[in-house]
């Protein structure tokens, strides 16, 4: 475990490089990178996010957090707990004209304590004035929040993603990571641009966090498309959609008891809207995830936006998410589900009150409580957590 945990540690101290003072970075730049608008750090050139004069081969970046939490289940309390947020580690840089590698790994433990490495994101590419090509590990180009907001808890507004973006071994529904080709283009119109996305990628695997890295289940393939305005008429305002396609292979009965040996036909509609300007961010998405097999049905409905506004160095914000399950339990979200069954649609609402205090260029410590509930009066389970957040 200890060996582990000194791997980033071996690498910071191996690239004299990273020792340099990064103050030089722009006032700008930092404003940019806490509000959301350079998310993914390797969206800067290297000069800016070293703040050095010298270009240099490569960047890395150390990400991590610790928190605390309570939480109160109606009648139950699950203890207070402090716990160690993962450790992210990315590497960015060029490596010839127009293309740049990034590497992102991760590493996180479970609840038996055992430390895991993760390679979350690996991919070249080649970027064009106006045309851009991926290829490797993504996060799949679908919404706002999830291409926006990687691994690195310091970086996104809240403390957790909201429920159905959620990573896939963390809840979410939607495949956050993909593995395959991606093509982009963005067409300069008026003051702002028409962006459009396109992705072939391996499709899901036998269980909702299975991100096939090394081969697929079945021939088809996972099929991502998105388009977005950005700046167009609004500076820093950005709005589009999404859609993806792809057909789950058949499992046998000891994957998937509830339906052993049917494909299932996936189907995901997104439409988002951001707006990240100088104090006020707004993010809102809606989502509908079809899944069909046979007969059969499962829709899940999901719509959540946030609204933060920035006062020097407090942000105080607000999100609420709303849920909708129909159909019955997922037999692929529920693999534990023996049979297939009619049930009521599932309903819930999550909130989330938050306030961000900067107390540093690079660190940053969040407080917030999370009230959640079935809908419409299920019993309220009540949620506090503070987490000091970091990037070096």
């Amino acid at each position: 475990m200890i060996r582990w945990m000194l791997v980033p540690l071996a690498v910071l101290t191996a690239v004299p490089a990273m020792a340099q003072d990064r103050t030089g970075l722009g006032e700008g730049e930092v404003d940019r990178v806490k509000l959301g608008m350079v998310s993914d750090l390797s969206e800067l050139s290297l000069d800016e996010a070293l703040g050095v004069d010298a270009p240099l081969h490569f960047s890395l970046y150390l990400f991590g957090d610790a928190g605390v939490t309570d939480e109160l289940r109606g009648p139950t309390r699950v203890l207070p707990s402090f716990a160690l947020g993962p450790i992210g580690l990315l590497a960015s840089g060029a490596v010839g004209s127009g293309v740049k590698a990034l590497s992102e790994l991760v590493l996180e433990s479970d609840d038996a304590g055992v430390i895991h490495l993760e390679v979350e994101r690996l991919h070249l590419r080649w970027s064009g004035e106006y045309l851009s090509v991926t290829a490797g590990r993504v996060h799949t180009p679908i919404g706002y929040w999830n291409p926006a907001f990687h691994h690195g808890n310091f970086i996104q507004p809240t403390i957790l993603r909201p429920r159905f973006v959620a990573f896939e071994d963390e809840g979410g529904l939607i495949p956050a990571h993909a593995v395959g080709v991606f093509g982009g283009a963005m067409l300069p119109v008026a003051t702002g641009s028409l962006q459009l996305d396109l992705g072939v990628a391996n499709g899901r695997g036998g269980t909702a966090d299975d991100v096939r890295i090394l081969e697929d289940t079945n021939d088809a393939k996972s099929i991502v498309v998105r388009v977005a305005a950005a700046d167009l008429g609004v500076t820093d305002l950005q709005a589009g959609a999404g859609a993806l396609v792809d057909r789950i292979a058949a499992e046998p009965a000891a994957i998937r008891p509830a339906l052993p040996d049917v494909a299932i036909d996936e189907a995901v509609v997104n439409l988002f809207a951001a707006y990240t300007g100088p104090s006020l961010t707004v993010i809102a998405e809606a989502y509908y995830l079809l899944h069909r097999a046979q007969s059969r049905r499962w829709i899940h409905l999901d719509a959540f936006a946030l609204v933060a506004y920035r006062f020097e160095r407090l942000t105080p914000y607000l999100r609420v998410e709303w849920s909708e399950d129909r159909g019955g339990p997922d037999p692929f979200f529920s693999p534990a589900v023996a049979t297939v069954a009619d049930a009521p649609a599932d309903r819930r609402g999550e909130g989330v009150v938050g306030l961000r205090f900067e107390t540093g260029a690079w660190n940053a410590i969040k407080l917030e409580y999370r009230p959640r509930a079935a809908l419409p009066r299920g019993r309220v389970i009540h949620a506090l957590e503070a987490t000091w957040a970091f990037e070096i």
